[in-house]
């Protein structure tokens, strides 16, 4: 339940994020209670690998995670 929470706050941080820089960025920070992620014109594998260095995150997906967030949204 934990991990579908987290990835559901992922996914709607990294769709939310909004900006015009140049280059990509992730940050984590907080308790894994209470995760706090500021992502920037990121890929959700970018994320993913954050929250991995960050927090031991294990994670398995046959999906495609390096498309680049659409600004459309």
């Amino acid at each position: 339940m934990r991990r579908w929470l987290a990835l559901a706050l992922i996914s709607g941080t990294l769709f939310a994020a909004q900006g015009e820089a140049a280059h990509s960025q992730v940050l984590v920070g907080g308790p894994p209670e209470a995760v706090h992620i500021e992502a920037r014109d990121a890929t959700l594998r970018q994320v993913l690998d954050a929250l991995q260095a960050n927090f031991n995150l294990h994670y398995r997906s046959s999906d495609v995670l390096d498309t680049p967030p659409d600004r459309n949204i």
